[in-house]
């Protein structure tokens, strides 16, 4: 049954059509012409998928697994990838959905919880956010990023005013912590700062002295998280706008869209 507009509803607002002029590459175009001789190959869509989201093309790679999932509606894969691509578009929503579907269907899928505990925390759910950085630890194994999990497990914690337990999850990464960072890692630098290994002070010079947008934003979002944790709500608001309005180059990094989901939870965006 065809419904009527409702008054002050655009079509801007509601359909996102438009989809970027760029050429496909060699890689995406070969996938696509393996799809034409084969449509419903799940797999097939999703290296389609992975080909387009190197191009930084999103949502046409969302597309792409979305045709896998409708020819298998329970693929782990399809449902990881894809709700990766609804975080670099910012959509948060879509993007827990299908994490969460994807970790009740295979719970090993490292990459499905890792990216999962950042949703929960970014949305402002921190009980959802500690028992997915707990799982995420869980299933942790050699050759992943310990240290970034423990850093989303700190923040998920002190959220709640778990500093006990914050503190406790320090010693796991005392190995990191122990060698010089002399790469610059923003997780590094965040841990440091959790385990009092480097000031506030310190920090926020390095973080201003940033010229890379993205390593601003990376760097800027854990600044801003141990602003709110510590109760400095007007100076984590004041970091999450400078991390937004530095976007050139960096739109689809992490760092930079947690930046934009949380301030649009707390309403500053």
């Amino acid at each position: 049954m065809a419904t009527s507009i409702a008054e002050g509803v655009t079509k801007s607002s509601q359909m996102h059509l438009d989809r970027s002029d760029v050429a496909w590459g060699s890689e995406a175009k070969a996938a696509k012409e393996k799809l034409d001789k084969d449509p419903r190959n799940a797999s097939l869509w999703l290296e389609l998928g992975l080909a387009l989201g190197e191009q930084s093309l999103f949502r046409e790679a969302i597309q792409a697994y979305s045709m896998g999932l409708a020819y298998d509606p329970f693929n782990a894969q399809l449902l990881r990838h894809r709700g990766h691509r609804y975080l670099s578009i910012g959509e948060a929503e879509n993007f827990i959905a299908d994490l969460s579907l994807c970790l009740r269907i295979d719970p090993k899928n490292w990459w499905a919880a890792y990216f999962l505990q950042e949703g929960y925390l970014i949305i402002g759910d921190y009980e959802m956010a500690e028992k997915t950085c707990r799982h995420c630890l869980e299933i942790t194994g050699p050759g992943d990023l310990l240290y970034a999990v423990v850093d989303w497990y700190w923040m998920a914690l002190m959220r709640q005013g778990k500093r006990e337990e914050a503190k406790k999850l320090l010693p796991l990464v005392a190995e990191y912590l122990d060698t010089p960072n002399d790469k610059g890692d923003s997780y590094l630098t965040r841990l440091a700062l959790y385990d009092d290994r480097i000031s506030l002070e310190d920090v926020e010079k390095q973080l201003y002295s940033l010229e890379s947008n993205g390593s601003f934003a990376t760097l800027g979002y854990g600044v801003a998280n141990y602003y709110y944790c510590n109760g400095e709500n007007d100076k984590g608001d004041a970091l999450l706008k400078k991390i937004i309005s530095r976007d050139e180059g960096c739109w689809n990094l992490s760092g930079y869209i947690c930046a934009i989901i949380e301030a649009k939870t707390r309403g500053i965006a």
